[in-house]
């Protein structure tokens, strides 16, 4: 097992962050994925433009000896430019993913309880995100209980779910 340093993510971060975004978009077993070029949809792209500058941006990258190997991060998404896993607006949304070799060895567990953790600390009242039904990553998220709640998004194999930060049997 891998035991990554977890640091701040920073605008120097993007070129690699962008990666990241690319890697969260979750492709069923058997379907080809989609282009880079998806990256450029205003409903994708949103995830990172601009970041780390906006009121609610923070992120964490994982790094290792061979380099950062990957990234979550926290931006809040205005109601009138919702994000795929949008609760409302003072409740940051996640994206977090692992470069395909370092999945399953526990680093997506540390950057998200730490992220958790920070939100937490800077007065979050949670945190919220989108994921496939059928991703591996969603019994991640419910074992840092993450909990189902109403779409904004029709999307009938997307979960959204949040994160209440600071309750009693709290996240992470």
């Amino acid at each position: 097992m891998v035991t990554p340093t977890l640091r701040a993510a920073t605008a120097a971060d993007l070129p690699f962050l962008w990666d990241v975004l690319y890697e969260a978009i979750f492709v069923p077993q058997g379907q080809a994925p989609p282009p880079r070029t998806v990256l450029r949809d205003p409903r994708v792209s949103h995830y990172l433009t601009g970041f780390p500058k906006h009121p609610g941006d923070g992120g964490l990258v994982a790094e290792t000896t061979a380099g950062p190997v990957g990234a979550a991060w926290h931006r809040r998404m205005p109601a009138s430019d919702p994000g795929y896993g949008f609760v409302r607006a003072d409740v940051p949304e996640v994206t977090v993913a692992l470069m395909p070799p370092y999945r399953g060895q526990g680093i997506g567990t540390a950057l998200l309880r730490q992220l958790l953790a920070d939100a937490g600390a800077a007065g979050y009242p949670a945190l919220s995100l989108s994921v496939q039904a059928q991703n591996p990553a969603r019994r991640l998220y419910e074992r840092l209980r993450f909990v189902r709640v109403p779409s904004l998004v029709a999307d009938e194999d997307a979960w959204t779910m949040w994160c209440v930060l600071g309750a009693g049997d709290g996240c992470g």
